[in-house]
């Protein structure tokens, strides 16, 4: 396997795409300081699973990719492609040229390919697990990897020899079995308390789920009797209601006789009602697309504010982020601090550990000496003694007890005696007592069921008197419906400006879609009067009344250009700049039936005066016609209008003949006077409404009274039906009682006759303890000779045995603050590392708010232009709903003479109506019984009323249903859903039974492979140690001319943890540790422990990073002398500014800054 090229896009510090070719032998990258050289060596480290920022010199993740410059944008992505050849098969692949590319966006996304297929992290690392490549691999050596060689810690440098032992891949093994491992545990901890929880249950389910069947069983008997009482209620109403619907049929063909006649006019009018319909729908369509539209126009207004909200919420969010950023850095650098003090502390208790352990081996080998054989044997001899005399003593100790226990047997069954006769007595008392309130609930139930009676004719009544409250809130809501038709006729047609000039009407629509510059408005509406002046006053102005007040007499032109080219006909305009008339206060007519000036009795703006003056100048309101000629004749001058709306002007001339009917005036006065009775309408039918819900309410409060005296009723039943239960239980307890007694009396005769038995066993086994007694005082003298011979030794093996305690507890209590310690030491550390993901987390928040920001900002730009073009779409919908009203209002204007006509017809079917409203409450009251049943019936049990099979329905009454229910309730709270609750647990018991016996199996399983991938570790790092300390020892000598070194594992006892300790001696100086060396010495033996582990297991490559900076020109000259001599071995890639380094490369790559802060590459072949 060869590395053949590496190719850089957005990489750092390049930009461009940048493809560099390495030949076989040796390849040197050179350039000056800050060019980027190193990260051509940060870019293999990157491509090959690299995830520390911290060993690719960055801050964060992101900051791999290309930041831009003055002169060029940032890119919006990284990418590195390196490519090896596979002749060899040294890769478990079939392709001949393997070709592993990264790439990670700026929005964090990162992704692995493998000759161009998608592929994980995971992928690539077991590619090259045991090649010597990869990011822990020692391919790329820089002066991180010399410093690890170099470190204090033997630890460090035991990566590099794993990854040439090929134990990294049986690492990566014990990892994936170690983390199978901890969740095989973790799920069978899980599994275990799940199956203590059922098992707690199984036996609570068994006894609810028997119960469960036997309520189901109830249920469905209590369902027979409920459905067949609920069937013969419902038979009943059925037969109401078809009485009922006969009168109802007879209202009915009453109604059609009259709306025959009714008919007969409408039939006129049907064709230009249709026609109105259709007017009518065609503006509420409009309408209604208007009112979607414009809820859409307030929803996005809504939607606005409710982004400008959110655009808030984010700017406080980038805030947040930034102070946490803040926080983060703080805590970063105590746990540096902390991890400094926590080794110091480590250290010095490992030192005094390994102390305590040795003293203690000492004092347990010195007491391993004394000997106290003889003593034992005695001290069992007195022992087994000390056993028989026990075995006698508990044996004549039981007798005693048995005695005791029989006396205390006696003792109890008196007692149990005198108080199961105290027992009889008190039953037979309460046997009494039960009596006498059992006669007392039966006088109790016979008064409350005459109040339930009493209470049930008293909501009979009341339910009628609700019914005719109903038929009286039903006729007044028909005569609400009819003001209210009659209102909007009115409307419509002062609204349409029916009975006007041609010419008025076109005016007013056009002005009121503002097609006019300046303002007008009729002499009509800027007036009004006293209803009773209302005839008087528009006689006296007549055609006046469609006059157009506009402001000023130019601006009569516009108008009257429209109505000529539209050929409208003439209208009448008064500009007021034109009107400068005096005011009537300066005569005065004295008589009872003038009342006044016409222009005195209406209402109006000051600013119209001069107009009124004109228009009604001089004329008087009189109360009658005679009163107008009478007093004309004293005063010719005036013109005078009678309340009748006869008139005598003042020339003498006469109007007048039948009444005249008010239209424009009185039209207004009946609008007001229709709102007026509306209202008045509608506040007594708000009224009868209230009523209604008081009287329904007073019906509610006596209804719970009503069930309260039920349930008191069935309270009492049942107090009665326990009572009686009671008595029964009591003359059964009676009875027991007696037997119990007499049993009792039996026991104690046979109890005294046993205790002359007892007697006699306790004598006996007295004499035999006394016998035991004697050998025992003969045998404790030997063992007071014995005693008094190892007096001496027990007194030295105490002291110790003290200071062996006082060591123990010292060592324990020191390893558990050494292990605390390291757990700290850990945690800081684990902190630490995970600080980078921290800061990247936070970054990629910060950027999503910011992307989260411009998109709602996009978002109010397009909110804005729909609210501006709506704006447009309400007016064109304007103009739609005019041209609709003008063709609608002439057909209005040819409907409203025979409106009147209907009206009079339809109040004589109302009349026939009402009488209907009657029959139809009667059938809507049974209608709703009925519908309940068939409801009840449905949501209780989902049967359908009408499919329900009478010879399936039994004979049943209340009681029977009753009964049933007190047995339901007698069971208590069931659970229907244990029954399938316990065969369900039964079943998952047995699943889950099972699978912790495979889960079990699992984890020997997964032990044994941890045990087998350790000891394999264990062998194929101590042989390829031994290698590599031969070629170590070679290879320094090399190049130092002479002198030795040597490595050696830590602890030989713990190889798959140890770390690897060095020793060195350059020639004329003494073996010495490699931290006393000289800081090139140091260096050049780390680079020969480098060489030596690519001499056991060369790899493909090596990229060496400067790692010769440390040399002086001596020590550098050996160091490419040794290079030159292995360079046809494995492929060399040496990244330096050293020209000595430089003169055994056969290629040279020269990497400068042609454009500040992006790198481009020059090549040079050497032959």
């Amino acid at each position: 396997m060869r590395l053949n090229k590496l190719i850089l896009k957005g990489f750092k510090s390049f930009a461009n795409r940048t493809e560099i070719v390495f030949t076989p032998g040796v390849t040197t990258v050179v350039g000056p300081n800050g060019s980027g050289k190193s990260n051509i060596s940060d870019a293999v480290r990157w491509v090959l699973g690299e995830q520390s920022n911290k060993s690719l010199r960055a801050n964060k993740a992101s900051d791999v990719i290309f930041q831009g410059t003055e002169e060029k944008k940032a890119l919006g992505y990284a990418q590195v492609s390196i490519i090896f050849s596979n002749d060899d098969n040294a890769l478990p692949v079939e392709y001949q040229e393997v070709e592993v590319t990264r790439r990670m966006y700026r929005s964090g996304e990162s992704e692995f390919l493998i000759n161009n297929k998608k592929a994980r992290m995971k992928d690539v690392r077991e590619l090259f697990l045991d090649t010597g490549v990869g990011k822990d691999g020692y391919s790329i050596i820089g002066q991180g990897r010399i410093d690890e060689i170099l470190s204090n810690k033997p630890e460090d440098r035991r990566a590099i020899f794993e990854e040439a032992s090929g134990v990294s891949k049986y690492r990566y093994k014990k990892e994936e079995s170690l983390r199978k491992l901890e969740k095989t545990e973790a799920n069978l901890l899980r599994i275990k308390d799940i199956l203590y929880e059922i098992e707690q249950n199984e036996a609570r389910l068994k006894g609810e789920s028997e119960k469960a069947r036997e309520y189901k069983g109830l249920m469905e008997e209590y369902k027979k009797v409920d459905v067949s009482i609920s069937y013969n209620a419902y038979e009943k109403i059925e037969k109401n209601l078809l009485k009922f619907t006969a009168d109802k049929d007879r209202l009915i063909d009453d109604l059609k006789l009259s709306e025959i006649k009714n008919k007969e006019v409408e039939e006129s009018a049907a064709p230009l009602q249709a026609e109105l319909k259709k007017y009518e729908a065609l503006i509420d369509e409009i309408k209604e697309q208007r009112n979607k539209d414009l809820r859409d126009f307030d929803i996005n207004r809504q939607k606005l504010e409710i982004n400008k909200e959110k655009l808030r919420s984010i700017e406080d969010k980038v805030l947040d982020n930034k102070l946490k950023e803040k926080e983060h850095e703080n805590k970063l650098l105590e746990s540096e601090e902390k991890i400094k003090t926590l080794t110091l502390v480590k250290k010095s208790s490992e030192e005094t550990l390994l102390n305590l352990a040795n003293e203690l081996e000492k004092l347990k080998n010195e007491n391993a000496s004394f000997d106290r054989t003889s003593y034992d044997d005695a001290i069992n001899m007195g022992m087994e003694l000390d056993k028989k005399i026990e075995a006698l003593r508990l044996s004549i100790e039981n007798y005693k007890n048995n005695k005791n226990s029989q006396n205390q047997k006696l003792k109890d069954i008196e007692k149990k005696i005198r108080d199961k006769e105290n027992d009889l007595n008190k039953q037979n008392d309460e046997f009494k007592k039960y009596n006498e309130e059992l006669n007392d609930l039966n006088n109790l139930f016979s008064k409350k069921e005459e109040l339930y009676k009493k209470a049930k004719d008293d909501i009979t009544e009341k339910v009628d008197d609700l019914a005719k409250s109903k038929e009286n809130y039903f006729a007044m809501e028909n005569d609400l419906r009819v003001l209210q038709k009659s209102y909007e006729m009115h409307k419509n047609l002062e609204e349409n400006l029916d009975g006007y000039y041609r010419s008025v009407k076109e005016i007013s629509k056009a002005a009121k879609k503002n097609y006019f510059k300046s303002n007008s408005r009729l002499v009509v509406d800027i007036f009004n009067c006293d209803e009773k002046y209302s005839l008087a006053i528009e006689s006296a102005l007549q055609s006046n009344l469609q006059a157009i007040v506009i402001d000023r007499d130019d601006d009569a032109k516009e108008y009257i250009d429209f109505l000529k080219k539209n050929n409208y006909g003439r209208a009448t305009f008064y500009p007021l700049n034109r009107y400068n008339f005096k005011s009537n206060e300066n005569y005065n007519i004295n008589d009872k039936d003038a009342i006044g000036f016409a222009s005195e009795l209406i209402n109006y703006d000051k600013k119209y005066d001069n107009l009124f003056n004109s228009l009604l100048q001089r004329t008087v309101v009189t109360t009658t016609f005679d009163a107008a000629l009478r007093i004309s004749k004293a005063h010719k001058q005036y013109r005078y209008v009678s309340l009748d709306g006869q008139i005598i002007n003042s020339s003498g001339s006469i109007v007048g003949g039948s009444q005249v009917k008010s239209s424009f005036i009185s039209r207004k006065h009946m609008l007001n006077k229709l709102m007026d009775e509306i209202n008045e309408k509608k506040n007594a039918l708000e009224d009868a409404k209230k009523l209604l819900i008081n009287k329904e309410e007073e019906i509610k409060s006596e209804k719970i009274s009503y069930d309260k005296l039920n349930e008191d009723i069935l309270s009492i039943n049942e107090k009665i039906n326990t009572a009686k239960k009671e008595i029964n239980s009591l003359e059964i307890n009676i009875t027991f009682a007696q037997r119990d007694i007499s049993e009792a009396k039996t026991q104690v005769e046979e109890i005294n006759k046993s205790f002359e038995a007892l007697d006699e066993h306790i004598s006996q086994g007295n004499n035999d303890l006394d016998a035991l007694n004697k050998e025992k005082e003969e045998h404790e003298k030997k063992i007071e000779q014995e005693k008094e011979l190892i007096k001496g030794f027990e007194e030295e093996k105490e002291r110790r045995n003290e200071k062996l305690l006082q060591i123990s507890v010292e060592k324990s209590t020191l390893e558990l603050k050494l292990e605390k310690t390291v757990e700290d030491i850990a945690f800081s550390e684990e902190y630490i590392a995970r600080s980078n993901d921290i800061k990247e987390s936070l970054a990629n928040d910060y950027k999503e708010l910011n992307q989260n920001k411009e998109a709602l900002e996009n978002e109010n730009t397009s909110i804005m232009d729909f609210l501006k073009k709506n704006e447009e779409l309400e007016q064109e919908y304007i103009d739609k709903i005019n041209q609709k009203t003008d063709e609608k209002e002439k057909v209005l204007s040819k409907i409203f003479d025979l409106q009147n006509e209907i009206k009079a017809c339809q109040e004589g079917i109302i009349a026939i109506k009402d009488e209907i409203n009657k029959n139809e409450v009667l059938l809507a009251r049974n209608e709703v019984m009925k519908d309940n049943i068939k409801e009840k019936l449905s949501n209780d049990y989902f049967i359908n009323v009408e499919n329900i099979d009478k010879e399936s329905l039994v004979k049943a009454s209340t009681k029977d249903l009753k009964e049933l229910q007190e047995k339901i309730d007698a069971l208590g709270d069931v659970s229907l859903s244990s029954i399938k609750e316990y065969e369900d647990t039964l079943t998952r018991l047995e699943f889950l039974r099972k699978q912790y016996d495979d889960m079990q199996d699992s984890k020997e399983d997964l032990l044994n492979i941890i045990d087998d991938i350790d000891e394999t570790i264990k062998i194929k790092f101590k042989d390829n140690f031994n290698i590599i300390q031969g070629y170590f020892s070679e290879i320094f000598q090399n190049l130092f001319g002479g002198g030795e070194a040597k490595i050696y594992i830590s602890d030989e006892n713990d190889i798959l943890n140890s770390g690897i300790e060095i020793e060195a001696r350059p020639p004329g100086k003494s073996m010495q540790s490699l931290s006393l060396l000289s800081g090139g010495e140091k260096t050049l033996t780390a680079i020969a422990l480098l060489f030596a582990v690519l001499k056991s297991k060369p790899s493909p490559f090596c990229i060496l990073d400067e790692i010769d900076a440390a040399l002086d020109d001596a020590n550098i000259s050996k160091y490419t002398a040794y290079l030159d001599r292995i360079k046809d071995e494995t492929q060399f890639i040496l990244i330096t500014h050293r020209k000595v380094t430089m003169e055994i490369s056969d290629a040279i790559y020269g990497i400068t800054m042609k454009e500040k802060g992006i790198s481009s590459i020059l090549s040079m072949k050497l032959t």
